[in-house]
Order: structure tokens, then sequence, then C-alpha cells
């Protein structure tokens, strides 16, 4: 499932229903909005009233608010760090060769075979 972020045009007020059949998973009325589904980012783009539709790490426009510049730098770094890969990623919390949270025995916590 794929998720972009949209900004409106400064004084566009989105009609109901205008994100459909997109899921709105996050957002900063009226300009920013976090969509999420089967997006086709360029029928986006073209909509009335988009100013442009970000995917990942993109430049981020000059034209927003303190407020809102703030909540786009969140969502690119939160986006960068979703592809970011850990030892365990995906495991369950006590999966073999791994301690489970809050188990220090000897004060660290870390894998088993990094004795």
């Amino acid at each position: 499932m794929k998720e972009v972020l949209v900004i409106l045009r400064r004084g566009v007020v989105p009609a109901q229903g205008w994100a459909a059949p997109h899921v709105i998973s996050s957002s900063l009325p009226p300009r920013v909005w976090v969509l999420r589904g089967d997006i086709d980012a360029a029928k986006l783009q073209a909509q009335p009233g988009v100013e442009v539709v970000l995917m990942g790490a993109s430049s981020i426009p000059g034209s927003l608010s303190a407020a809102e510049e703030l909540f786009v730098r969140g969502w690119v770094a939160q986006a960068d760090l979703a592809k970011k890969q850990r030892i365990g990623e995906g495991l369950s919390w006590d999966a073999p060769g791994f301690r489970p949270p809050g188990d220090d025995r000897d004060g660290k916590r870390r894998r088993d075979d990094d004795n």
C-alpha cells in the first residue's frame, strides 16, 4: 500500500470525499494530507487545487507555513526511517537468539550471541 503526502494550494477548501477512494491516514488541515492506498500520483497531481504530491524524500515546497513545514519534514523523516533495516527487524521480541525487552541480566540489552 502506497502512501503520499498531498499539499493543496492556499485558499482551497477540499470538498467532502475529495480523497476517495484513498484513506486519509494523517492530515494538517486545510492544506496537508497523507493518503494511503492504490495511488496514482499523476492523477492526484492533476486534481484542481493540488499544489504538489510528495512520495518519500522530495524537495519541500517553500509555500508552507512553519507548522506545515514541520509536519511535512516529519513525514519525510518517517518515510526514510521505514527503509532502515535493523537486526531482528520484523521478528517477535522473544525470537530465538534475542533477549526480550527488560532482560538485562548483565546490564546490557543485546542479542544472545553478542556475549
